[in-house]
């Protein structure tokens, strides 16, 4: 019996005994949708800006113009909204819980302001509201280093040029310019502010990103459960068996390794199928990036087949590797949020994949680099599969591939 004629009974057997292929395919689904089911219904579903009033006790120029920027400013109403109200009626709306909180600018507020002191602005957030609470503190927090940034303008500028005014009519009128004029550039991102547009913290927008974290997720998930399928259902005297018809260990890792590559890059391309049934990001050039997937992963399997005979090890070595791959390559949080180290894909493999997805989806051509480097992945797995496989032969010496003279 030769290699191809094992590799022709190893894929009719599978095809026999369908169950671990049909739950290998299914079980990753199942789970990633129990998980995304799970994050849906944390997430609330309520897709309205944040409400909080904002009650202006002092009453002057500087905090009329204040309020009306916040309130006006196009890229704080897409997150929150501002109502202007009364003090009493702030409170009956908060009380009612139709408010994630208070903004309130107490009196004396322009006065202090002037003078260079801190008489602070007054916030109260609603604890029923928890995350319309977080998210009203971080947006406020944000506006409190702008108006810092014009304070910290306004006392310069008294101090190196208006404290030397003798008249006190026009002293105050040039810092109420300043205070008014250093605010609203303080509070005009397009005006004071250079302002870039990114997508969410991933290149390619987060659905895009999330389209190829659940590819590479449930196409890695199959060749994990195949794996463990297909090797409890391989016991010890079937190698006996074949040692009689002098199948050796070299043969044996590349029929494994045919056999994966074969199932995972079918399995492969029926999800990526599905993918571009559900969205049009991904184009037919992407299934190439699909195949360079199977023979990584395929390679995988084989060389840890090759170095680890127990099978609970071998599955734990296989996980741990495809989780932290998977999670420091950039797959489920995009690399903009991970630590400088882990965001180059040099190292990477799986990294490597989803940066060619990732080229694929924004139009670009495949970066030879980045194929290059897959393909050294590739062979590099491969071939310490077969040396192992070479050295575990010698070992036991079955066949006289190793001769003394």
């Amino acid at each position: 019996m030769n290699g191809f004629s094992l590799w022709v009974y190893e894929m009719r057997a599978a095809l026999r005994r369908p169950a671990p292929l049909f739950l290998s395919f299914f079980i990753p689904i199942l789970l990633l949708g129990l998980v995304l089911l799970s994050v849906y219904r944390l997430v609330p579903q309520n897709e309205e800006n944040i409400q909080a009033a904002i009650v202006d006790l002092d009453q002057t120029f500087e905090t009329k113009a204040l309020v009306n920027q916040l309130s006006e400013d196009e890229e704080m109403k897409k997150a929150l909204t501002l109502l202007p109200m009364s003090s009493e009626k702030a409170d009956e709306d908060f009380k009612s819980g139709n408010l994630a909180g208070i903004i309130t600018i107490p009196k004396g507020f322009s006065k202090s302001l002037r003078i260079g002191e801190n008489d602070p602005i007054q916030v109260i957030t609603n604890e029923k509201q928890p995350l319309s609470s977080n998210m009203l503190k971080l947006l406020l927090d944000s506006g409190a280093m702008y108006i810092s940034a014009s304070q910290s303008a306004v006392n310069t500028v008294y101090d190196l040029h208006i404290k030397e005014l003798s008249d006190s009519g026009e002293r105050s009128q040039k810092i109420q310019q300043a205070i008014l004029t250093f605010t609203m550039f303080a509070l005009s991102r397009n005006d004071a502010f250079s302002q870039e547009e990114l997508k969410s913290g991933s290149r390619i927008g987060w659905k895009a990103h999330g389209l190829l974290a659940v590819l590479l997720t449930v196409i890695s998930s199959f060749a994990l459960f195949f794996h463990w399928f297909e090797s409890k259902h391989a016991p010890s005297s079937l190698l006996l068996r074949l040692r009689s018809y002098h199948i050796t260990q070299p043969q044996l890792f590349r029929v494994h390794w045919g056999k994966g590559f074969f199932l995972i890059s079918i399995i492969g391309c029926v999800y990526w199928g599905l993918a571009t049934q559900w969205s049009n990001l991904l184009s037919v050039e992407s299934a190439l990036v699909t195949i360079l997937m199977a023979a990584f992963m395929a390679s995988l399997l084989a060389c840890c087949r090759s170095l680890i005979n127990h099978i609970g090890l071998r599955m734990v070595a296989l996980l741990l590797v495809t989780l932290i791959g998977l999670g420091a390559g950039g797959v489920w949080v995009p690399s903009l949020y991970l630590p400088e180290y882990l965001s180059s894909a040099v190292w990477n493999p799986f990294g490597i994949l989803y940066s060619l997805y990732e080229q694929n989806m924004m139009g670009k051509d495949f970066s030879k680099v980045l194929l290059v480097q897959i393909v050294v992945w590739i062979l590099l797995l491969f071939v310490s599969g077969l040396l192992f496989a070479l050295r575990k032969e010698r070992r036991h010496a079955y066949v006289s591939y190793f001769e003394r003279s």
